[in-house]
């Protein structure tokens, strides 16, 4: 066959299994021209299938889960099966003999979520007691499996960078690769799935910085990039999530100060911004967010003060400002929450009812307050009042402060 022209060759192996074809490529060197012609070029290049490297028992739980990586033919071969065996670190694998290994193709028209992907897997094992678990890198090729709506790859064993290609699947509306070894930056690319509602890239390895083009995913409702690794500062164009129900930021590298950008996140109910290494001003627009249930604000090198429209926040449960540099005289939400008291207090007239039910409701913040957490700034004077007439109260922390004065007995009305 080496005398036979190059495209005859094509045709020939046009007409063969291109997984087979790439498994035994390094086997057949003299043809390896017209194999990486045909396994990089149309109709190959966009294939994607599954191969079982393994079998795998958590000694601690007795789950058991067959181990499975993707392949695309440009990759598929004895070597790299060997390499992702070798990078699985969760436990000893009890590894397939590579020579025995064979791909099943995903069908890109019926893969729609994690579910349909894994439709075409054998396995000779128990079914209710056995799961799929993915090992190895992310291929290019996952941009060929358009219909997918759902790529929920939480708690897998999966490495390397994120495909830009993944930017491709437009009708996906998850995308969450939470507690993956991934690494490398965030591709910009993912900035074009305008359908996504959830993204979640948190306990990964990710460097970088979160890209401008987060902007464009205006129909999001969970961005979770918490622990992740990241660097850089905010980018201001997330402003545009209006829909956001729960950004979670923290644990990370992340400088710079932050975006006065929440003034028409109506929705938000879970901001978190901790451990991190931002300053500068907290942003008054946070006090916009009514719906807010907790803010998580702690360790970082935030100064000035606590903007006092977040004290009136109604729906506000956990307040957690600790290990920052604020300095501030008094705390801000004492008037509220005094004038709050004193109207409580107060038999209402009918002549009064409705002005006093009004200034009631807008002076009724922390009404839910369970959690609040203040140590290791500079706040000063004496320790208000106020603070003793928060009824849902449940943990307070006020130490490392420069508080002065005696405790009131008011205390004990917690």
């Amino acid at each position: 066959m080496n005398d036979l022209p190059f495209e005859v060759l094509l045709e020939i192996f046009l007409q063969l299994d291109p997984f087979k074809i790439a498994k035994y490529r390094r086997v057949c060197r003299s043809f390896n021209n017209a194999l990486t012609a045909l396994l990089t070029a149309h109709p190959y290049s966009n294939l994607i299938g599954l191969v079982q490297i393994g079998h795998f028992v958590n000694e601690a739980t007795g789950d058991q889960s067959d181990i499975v990586c993707f392949v695309a033919p440009e990759c598929f071969g004895e070597g790299f099966l060997t390499n992702v065996q070798n990078s699985f670190n969760a436990g000893v694998l009890e590894k397939y003999p590579v020579n025995t290994l064979n791909a099943v193709p995903i069908n890109p028209l019926t893969a729609t979520n994690r579910d349909s992907v894994f439709d075409s897997m054998p396995t000779v094992f128990d079914t209710l007691f056995i799961s799929f678990c993915l090992a190895g890198p992310l291929p290019s090729t996952i941009g060929s499996l358009k219909e997918l709506t759902s790529l929920d790859l939480q708690d897998d064993y999966l490495h390397g960078p994120i495909p830009r290609s993944l930017g491709k699947l437009i009708k996906l509306i998850t995308l969450n690769l939470e507690r993956n070894d991934m690494t490398g930056p965030i591709p910009s690319e993912l900035g074009n799935l305008i359908n996504l509602k959830n993204l979640n890239l948190s306990f990964t390895q990710l460097d970088g910085a979160i890209p401008d083009s987060f902007g464009n995913l205006v129909n999001l409702e969970v961005l979770n990039l918490s622990s992740a690794q990241l660097t850089g500062c905010i980018p201001a164009s997330l402003a545009n999530l209006v829909d956001l129900v729960d950004l979670r930021l923290g644990r990370n590298k992340l400088s710079g100060t932050v975006p006065d950008m929440f003034g028409r996140m109506t929705k938000l109910r879970i901001l978190n911004l901790c451990e991190n290494q931002l300053e500068g001003l907290i942003p008054q627009s946070i006090g916009l967010c009514l719906q807010l249930t907790k803010l998580e604000c702690e360790n970082n090198i935030f100064s000035g003060s606590i903007p006092e429209s977040i004290f009136r926040l109604p729906l506000l449960e956990r307040l957690g400002f600790e290990r920052n540099l604020i300095i501030s005289d008094n705390l801000p939400y004492c008037n509220s929450c005094a004038q709050l008291v004193q109207m409580e207090d107060t038999p209402l007239t009918p002549s009064t009812s409705r002005d006093s039910h009004q200034s009631q409701t807008e002076h009724a913040g922390l009404a839910k307050l369970k959690s609040l957490s203040l140590y290791g700034n500079q706040f000063s004077g004496v320790i208000p009042h106020s603070i003793f007439s928060l009824i849902a109260l449940e943990e307070l922390d006020l130490s490392w402060n420069l508080f002065a004065g005696r405790i009131l007995d008011s205390i004990s009305s917690l």
